[in-house]
């Protein structure tokens, strides 16, 4: 479960830095059992992450803004 994690954070800090309509998802390999999607793609300037006990992802930026974004599944 951690590594899936570690996977879904580079994913979604990549995602971020690099406009995340623009990585090719589909060229992206990765081991037996993990699958690679978009989880959010309006978080401007996010540069860390919290996940909350409930599943809430937080996205803090450079400057002062923090986004919740919720687990919708």
């Amino acid at each position: 479960m951690i590594q899936r994690a570690a996977v879904f954070i580079l994913l979604f800090t990549v995602s971020l830095a690099a406009g995340a309509r623009d990585l090719p998802l589909d060229r992206i390999k990765l081991p037996p059992g993990f699958k690679i999607s978009l989880y959010a793609d309006d978080v401007p300037g996010a540069r860390s992450m919290a996940l909350s006990p409930d599943g809430t992802l937080f996205a803090g930026t450079r400057g002062s803004r923090v986004y919740a974004l919720p687990n919708r599944n």
